[in-house]
This record gives C-alpha cells, structure tokens and sequence, in this order.
C-alpha cells in the first residue's frame, strides 16, 4: 500500500518537475525514490516476520490450553453423566424397593386374612392374641419394621400350626351346647375337622360354625359322643367323620315341617289350601261318579223295553241310570211330546255329568291368582322392612320374601294338578256325552217308527 502511495507521489513529483528537469534527471530521482522505498518494505517485511514469531507462539500456547480445557470439559461432563446415571439407577432402586415393600405388605396381610380364614371353629381363640398384637401394629404409631415383625410372627404361628396339623393338636376352648349353654373344654384338630369334650366329661361331638362369635357343638348320636370321649381318652376308636364340617347337620336342624312351611306363607296360604283341598274333593268325588256311569247299547236297551215290569237293578247307577229310567219312560208318553221328552233327558243327564267340574277349572285359574296376590303382599312387607331397617341382615327380611315365593309354590302346585284332572274329567264327560247322545238319536228312530 505505501509502495503504492510512493509511485503516485513520484508521478505528481514528476508531473511537477516536468518543465524543469530533463528526462535522465528525473528516472535518476526516481530510482533513488525507488531504492529508497523497497528498502523501507525490506524493513518493515522485517519487522513484521518479527512480530509474527511470538504471536504465532503465543497463538499456538493459546491452542494447546484450548484443547486441554475442551478434554477437561469432556471429562467432567462424562463424570456428570455418570453420575446421573449412578443417581437415576439409585432412584429406580429405591422406587423398586418402595413397590416391593408395599406388595409384600399386601401379601402379608392378605396371609393373615388367610390364616385366621382358615382356623377351624374353636381354634381362634388360641391364636387371638397373636391376631391382635398384628393389628394393633397397624392402627398404633409404630415403625415399619415393628409392622413386619409383627407380620412375620403371625408368618411364624401359622407355619407352626401347619407342622401340628399332621399328627392332630389339641387346644383348649369353649362351646355351646344344645341347650344354649356355654361350655368350656379342650379341643383335638385333625385337619378342618375338630371334636370338642367339656371339662366335666358330660358332653362330647363336634365344633361346627354357629351364628355367633362362639362355636357350636353338635353330637351326631350317642355312639358319636362316646367315640370323641374315647379319642380323648387316647383310645384307637373309629368315629364318625361329618365331611360337610357341621353343614349338614345345622341343615338338618332348620328342616321345618310342612306345617311350619304352609305357616310362613302367611294368611293367603290359607284360601290357597281350602281350594286345593276342594278341588281334591271335587276331584275324587267326580271320577268316582263317572266310573260308576254305564250307558245300555241298543240291543240291550230295547231289551228293556220289551221288559218294562223288569227292574233296572245294580247294573246302571248314578245319572245312568236315570237316564235309562228316563228312556224307557219315553213310549208311555204323547207322541207329539216325545221328542221334548228325549232333549229333556239329555240335557238333564249332561247337566247331572258336568256338575262340580267348574269348581276344578276355577280352582285352576284362583290358585295362581292367590300365589301372586301373596308375592305381592310379601314383597310390600319386604321393601317396608328395608326402608325401616335397610337391605343389610338378610334374616329380617326372609319373612316376607318367605312369603312372596311360598305362597307362588304353593298357588302353582294346587293349580297345576286341578287343570290336568279337570282336562282329565272333561275329556270322560265329553266321551260319556257323545255315547248318550248316540243313544239318544237311536231311541229317537225307533220312538218315531
């Protein structure tokens, strides 16, 4: 640039001397100028390699610190990742942890549940204290170590009353007996079954749930109680085993007679058995009348008439034979009547063999109407019951809802055999029918000839 700026200072010079110097003159001053500037160049070149060494050192000092804080940043960044990865790993452990904890408390209770499910009647109250001492870990301020201890106590008992199971244990405990009275006394476990012998030796059976808090015992029969009383004794004894745990004898002793399950149908109970027991009256009654119905065929009828001082006898009975009387009656009368006489016999025979059979068939449509009339009235007693004492004890409302279906069965079970036996009798009397009005028709030609 100042080589530059000399040649342009050396032409104006040059432009300036012009008329005054001659040409030698002038190229002589200009390589005078010339030599004068390229040796300024030559020292500021010079001066400027110079000054360019130490920059260039420092510049690559500066590098070599650039490149040894770039591998300490690396560093400590690989480190911070690590340790996140180290604190992360650390909290999923400790979530892992927290989750494990929380199902084996789960599971802990849910054993505990478990095991006090599983206690044969009886059995309880040797494990009470220890069922108590867990829950109150629970419901108290305590740690969550003294929580597990008191889990794996129960964990504890429970393993050991498997290992008793095997060969029977005993335990002392309380029953009530027959008379309601409670009894104490010890308690031999072999397995769900438990057999029960009082303290005085004066009674012996099995315990079976009951509805209170306190077992119930239950003698089969007398052979029963002395067989338990040996098995205290330490005598080998067979004796009756109940695989249904006390079930079926508690079922056994709420079977109610058939009075007792008429009584808990209620009031309506009672048209519903006056009909049933009408209709079956009426039923027996009828088909006894319709066997005792013996119809003459022809030849045999004009038999009778040709001997008409000859008594009917035992051979028709019933409305036959006042049909027949009725026939036979028939020749003595105007002619012009007769045919009036004939209509009247038949329907006063049809009227004689179709009596009571509408009892049946009302019997048959009342019954059911008097069944749902009753599961009316005991579904009303049911809902009042559960407004006033809510839905929760089933006992309290099982009158009504005894009432509603008992009275059903009961208005099914009169209806259903009345329809058939009135389907039965109707079918007799239509068949009877039919051969009297054949008859008829029979007496009718010959009356007209």
């Amino acid at each position: 640039m100042r080589f530059l700026s000399a040649w342009v200072v050396l032409l104006f010079c040059s432009c300036g001397f012009a008329g005054a110097q001659t040409l030698e003159e002038t190229l002589a001053w200009s390589r005078e100028e010339l030599t004068a500037e390229r040796k300024e160049l030559s020292e500021l070149r010079d001066l400027v390699v110079d000054e360019k060494i130490p920059i260039a050192r420092e510049l690559r000092e500066i590098r070599e610190k650039l490149v040894a804080e770039q591998e300490n940043k690396r560093q400590l960044d690989a480190q911070q990742e690590g340790g996140s990865f180290a604190v992360d790993q650390l909290k999923s452990r400790q979530s892992n942890a927290s989750e494990l904890a929380v199902y084996l408390a789960n599971q802990a209770i849910r054993f505990r549940q478990n095991f006090e499910a599983d206690l044969v009647v009886g059995e309880r109250f040797s494990y009470a204290d220890t069922l108590l001492a867990t829950d109150r870990t629970f419901f108290g301020d305590t740690r969550p170590i003294e929580q597990a201890e008191a889990q794996w106590t129960v964990i504890e008992a429970a393993l050991d009353r498997l290992e008793s199971l095997a060969g029977g244990s005993q335990f002392e405990t309380e029953a009530v007996s027959g008379e309601g009275v409670l009894v104490a006394g010890a308690a031999i476990q072999f397995g769900p079954l438990a057999f029960f012998k009082g303290a005085g030796d004066e009674i012996a059976g099995n315990l079976a749930e009951s509805e209170s808090l306190q077992p119930q015992l239950i003698s089969l029969n007398e052979d029963h109680t002395a067989a338990v009383r040996g098995l205290f004794s330490g005598e080998e004894i067979a004796i009756l085993v109940d695989p249904t745990l006390g079930q079926a004898a508690l079922i056994q002793q709420e079977t109610v007679s058939l009075f007792e399950h008429l009584t808990l149908g209620g009031f309506w109970m009672i048209p519903i058995c006056l009909f049933g027991l009408l209709a079956l009256m009426t039923s027996i009654f009828k088909w006894v009348e319709i066997r005792r119905v013996s119809l003459p065929s022809i030849p045999e009828f004009e038999k009778l008439r040709e001997q008409p001082g000859e008594s009917l006898g035992d051979q028709y009975r019933g409305g036959s034979k006042r049909l027949v009387a009725s026939l036979l009656a028939i020749k003595d009368t105007a002619p012009e009547i007769q045919s009036a006489e004939l209509d009247v016999a038949y329907q006063e025979f049809k009227f004689y063999m179709t009596r009571w059979l509408p009892i049946v068939a009302l019997t048959a449509g009342v019954s059911p109407l008097l069944g749902l009339l009753g599961t009316v009235t005991g579904m009303i007693k049911t809902f009042q019951l559960i407004s006033l004492f809510g839905a929760g004890d089933a006992k309290l409302l099982s009158s009504g809802i005894s009432e509603a279906l008992i009275t059903t069965e009961f208005g099914l079970m009169v209806a259903i055999p009345a329809l058939l036996m009135h389907a039965y009798l109707q079918r007799r009397v239509k068949k009877i029918l039919v051969g009297s009005a054949h008859l008829l028709e029979q007496v009718s030609r010959g009356v007209s000839t």
